[in-house]
């Protein structure tokens, strides 16, 4: 072949490509390329923004459940968890930061299910024991007496006693 610059197999820096297509990612005008004159160059992999998206949302699904908890962390994981799978396409595998983000998504997920039921049954037993939270209530008063020299009463009407009885109607 000949290396003349009117050569179509030549590419612009002057070597020679057997496969008589430019090998610049446009097609420089000549016909024997694979893209026709009027399309771009071929795009970049979609996966790899998804799977960032992924790992940035997996990561921000763990620090949520610590301090805004329930609903947050499972939308944040739920989106992560989604991402990561949608970044695989039609490949057998995912990417690593799709696998981080799914795994820490995961975990987010994981422990705000666990803290919200150490928050519910402690709530509901807390309720279950009005004997529990009168003595606690007297403890308050007790407390709020010796600190400030004055009983609960005169600063907020009534005690915390009789508050909860209210509360709990025994």
């Amino acid at each position: 072949m000949e290396m003349n610059e009117n050569n179509p197999n030549r590419n612009p820096n002057g070597y020679n490509n057997p496969n008589g297509y430019n090998n610049n990612g446009y097609n420089g005008g000549s016909s024997n390329t694979p893209y026709p004159s009027n399309y771009p160059p071929p795009a970049g992999h979609l996966g790899n923004n998804m799977s960032t998206a992924a790992m940035i949302l997996g990561i921000l699904s763990i620090p949520t459940t610590l301090f805004l908890p329930v609903y947050l962390p499972f939308i944040l994981g739920s989106l992560a968890v989604l991402f990561a799978l949608l970044s695989k396409g039609r490949s057998l595998k995912l990417s690593g930061n799709a696998k981080i983000g799914a795994i820490c998504a995961t975990v987010g997920m994981g422990v705000n299910a666990a803290l919200f039921g150490i928050y519910a049954f402690t709530f509901f037993t807390l309720l279950s024991q009005p004997d529990f939270m009168r003595d606690t209530a007297q403890m308050y008063d007790n407390m709020i007496e010796q600190m400030y020299g004055v009983p609960t009463e005169d600063i907020f009407g009534e005690s915390m006693e009789d508050m909860m009885e209210d509360l709990f109607l025994y």
